[in-house]
């Protein structure tokens, strides 16, 4: 495949950061950038696997995929179970924000926790509308 002759266009992604974790870090009043937290798939369970880690916990070695028994005992650091009704919620919501500034056409959602803006599309939106 020759990729010089395919149309050019620029795609954004916005990737939210440590979804799942971001989400049950501000659902307890916490600063996602400053707390600790892992989001387990059963606290109960030691070997249960980390579904996200905030970015604090990551540089200390627990991301996605460590398992419960890896993560220290410390009070700084908050354990959770997946809260999975809340991500669907804050995932809707922070949607709803972005289609306020594009349309639905140029709008793909990938999975609760990043979607895909086409550029192009979005750049001849708005000269569109900027001529009304």
């Amino acid at each position: 495949m020759h990729y010089g002759k395919l149309p050019n266009r620029v795609i954004i992604c916005i990737d939210m950061k440590a979804f799942y974790a971001s989400v049950s870090s501000v659902i307890r009043g916490l600063n996602p950038l400053k707390t600790r937290l892992a989001v387990v798939g059963d606290i109960k369970q030691s070997g249960s696997v980390v579904l996200a880690a905030t970015p604090l916990l990551k540089k200390e070695g627990i991301k996605t995929g460590s398992r419960l028994f890896e993560i220290p005992k410390r009070k700084d650091i908050h354990v959770v179970n997946p809260s999975i009704d809340r991500y669907i919620k804050a995932s809707n919501y922070i949607s709803s924000l972005v289609l306020q500034y594009v349309v639905l056409r140029i709008f793909m959602r990938i999975a609760l926790m990043s979607c895909l803006l086409m550029q192009r599309l979005l750049y001849i939106y708005s000269l569109k509308h900027q001529k009304s």
